[in-house]
């Protein structure tokens, strides 16, 4: 006999309550991020607790799903609106210490899928905060109570913000910017650094296609 629908466990089921019991931080890597609207309102509920929420995702440069980058950036002015804090990981960088360390990054996009929850508990595996692994794919990871593990991968997190990424803003504008602090003075990027015409426009195209269900 089957299992009834709603007695079927799935990783973002198990995780969800983890997410939503943050008391003070929670740090998210993700290659492939879409949150949805629920993703949004769980996340504007915590942010009215307090909770530092940092999002650790690829940019359009460095991803390659173009399709799921255009499902994700529906909702970056609305996570920005919240006090979410997006980081978008750069082109070609080199982590090569986090590899020796076994957080996998390649050098052209991020691919770690993992989170941290009040510097306890980390998540480790191959589940991405998207409807394809939440709904379609089967997937598995590892939740470990950890304050040890925890607080040392989110030092790694902190050390790579102002070197490997592109953190996103609001200007005075309403409007998005992106901006690289690892020179000595910050560039600020207008629209999605590093990118062509015709990238930008793929990314557009995906946007306006009812696929979101299945990013």
């Amino acid at each position: 006999m089957e299992e009834p629908a709603d007695k079927i466990v799935t990783v973002r089921s198990q995780l969800t309550p983890k997410v939503q019991g943050a008391k003070s931080e929670i740090l998210l890597a993700s290659p492939y991020y879409v949150p949805l609207n629920a993703g949004v309102e769980g996340f504007r509920n915590l942010r009215d607790r307090g909770v530092r929420i940092l999002v650790f995702t690829n940019s359009l440069a460095s991803t390659d799903m173009v399709p799921a980058h255009a499902g994700y950036s529906h909702y970056r002015k609305d996570l920005l609106e919240i006090g979410v804090e997006l980081y978008e990981v750069k082109p070609n960088v080199s982590f090569d210490d986090a590899k020796k360390s076994g957080y996998d990054f390649s050098h052209t996009a991020l691919h770690m899928k993992a989170f941290i929850v009040d510097r306890r508990y980390a998540f480790v595996g191959s589940f991405n905060w998207d409807p394809r692994s939440s709904f379609i794919n089967s997937e598995m990871g590892v939740f470990i109570d950890s304050p040890t593990l925890a607080n040392r991968a989110a030092e790694k997190f902190a050390r790579r913000l102002s070197t490997h990424v592109f953190r996103v803003r609001l200007n005075a504008d309403d409007e998005l910017e992106w901006v690289d602090s690892s020179g000595s003075d910050d560039v600020v990027y207008l629209e999605e650094p590093l990118t062509g015409a015709w990238r930008r426009f793929q990314a557009g195209f995906y946007g306006f296609l009812p696929l979101e269900g299945e990013l």
